[in-house]
């Protein structure tokens, strides 16, 4: 059976490489599936990148530590091996067409193009977008790396008005791992940088500096913005898109960065003003792990949505869009080897695309 698991094997050590080489941050996640290995990285704070017990979890035994990708208040009958047995079922009639050009298909990695052919809806998208469809809308999705949190994200600021229903919407994508590192060096400096890329991206480049004064504080900027420059003669909703507040983690401002974040959000109950800001916001880390008082953070208020794997469903739904009808059988042997992560499944099918006699191989079992 050595050929059959080449594709899967592979796809997992891609993975893997990023964790041992502690490319992953104190507290992120990597979720390699199936037989290979299905785990949450919790690195120590000196980067070792040796797995510890989630300290949420205390009454667990160090050494019989079992990680987990599972947000804290799920239970064990929901991981990925466990739900591949109950989800398995016949493959209902595909809703996706294949690819109409296999061999272009660009290489799994990084988020998706907005109208990718590929992308699989999740139940997760519709909760999302429930929530931000309402006044004061506030969502932080949060699952391990490559789980589609940024393909997600993109796909509601490009297409908000109609995803959202309303014509009027206006949406941001502040990319937090473009900005510079001048910007996590103060509060003024972060939110200056975020005025930036809102006028940038609504036009309004001309009078972007014009009401930020340095003698001023950051919020009092903020409202004037807001006030005589974004709801002044238009009082449509402003969509923010926090892309991987991860790297705000990182920064000495990570607690007053959050904290400010939570008070403009505090101010909407009062201020008609920030009442037009809706919030989304991404990470694939667990914010207590950072942030000394999380009730003074966005983490605690709005809605959170966990980013799960694909289910069996799911999967029969992407491997229809890479040109490949699955069976039971196959879904099943799928799910085993892979656990439904959307990185590896994506990389599984397009790596089978590649090498037709990979997939008979798996096919066949051989």
């Amino acid at each position: 059976h050595a050929n059959r698991d080449d594709a899967i094997i592979e796809a997992a050590q891609e993975l893997m490489r990023q964790a041992k080489s502690s490319q992953l941050a104190m507290g992120e996640s990597v979720q390699v599936g199936g037989d290979v290995t299905n785990l949450t990285v919790v690195f120590n704070p000196s980067g070792s990148g040796i797995p510890r017990p989630d300290p949420i979890k205390a009454n667990q035994n160090e050494h019989s530590f079992k990680p987990s990708l599972l947000p804290s208040n799920q239970d064990n009958s929901d991981t990925p091996d466990k739900r591949f047995e109950q989800d398995i079922q016949p493959p209902k009639p595909q809703q996706h067409t294949p690819h109409p050009n296999l061999r272009n298909l660009p290489r799994p990695g990084g988020p998706l193009d907005v109208n990718s052919q590929v992308y699989i809806k999740r139940q997760a998208d519709d909760e999302v977008i429930e929530e931000l469809s309402m006044p004061r809308g506030l969502v932080t999705v949060r699952g391990p790396r490559q789980s589609g949190k940024t393909s997600l994200m993109l796909r509601i600021h490009v297409n908000s008005k109609t995803l959202l229903k309303d014509d009027t919407v206006r949406s941001v994508f502040i990319d937090l791992q473009a900005l510079s590192k001048k910007s996590f060096e103060s509060l003024e400096n972060i939110w200056q940088a975020i005025v930036q890329q809102i006028c940038s991206q609504l036009g309004l480049l001309e009078k972007q500096m014009l009401f930020w004064n340095d003698n001023n504080s950051y919020d009092h900027s903020m409202n004037t913005f807001l006030d005589h420059y974004i709801f002044d003669n238009d009082v449509s909703p402003l969509l923010l898109c926090f892309d991987d507040v991860d790297r705000a983690f990182k920064t000495s401002i990570k607690t007053e960065f959050f904290a400010s974040i939570r008070a403009f959000y505090g101010r909407s109950v009062f201020d008609p003003s920030w009442r037009g800001v809706r919030w989304l916001l991404n990470t694939s880390s667990e914010p207590a792990f950072f942030i000394e008082d999380i009730n003074q953070s966005p983490f605690n208020v709005g809605e959170h949505i966990w980013l799960r794997s694909f289910t069996g469903n799911e999967v029969c739904q992407l491997a229809n869009c890479y040109g490949f009808d699955l069976s039971s059988g196959l879904l099943t042997r799928t799910m085993k080897y892979l656990g439904g992560h959307p990185f590896l499944t994506h990389l599984f099918f397009y790596r089978m695309t590649q090498d037709m006699q990979r997939w008979k191989q798996f096919c066949n079992g051989s």
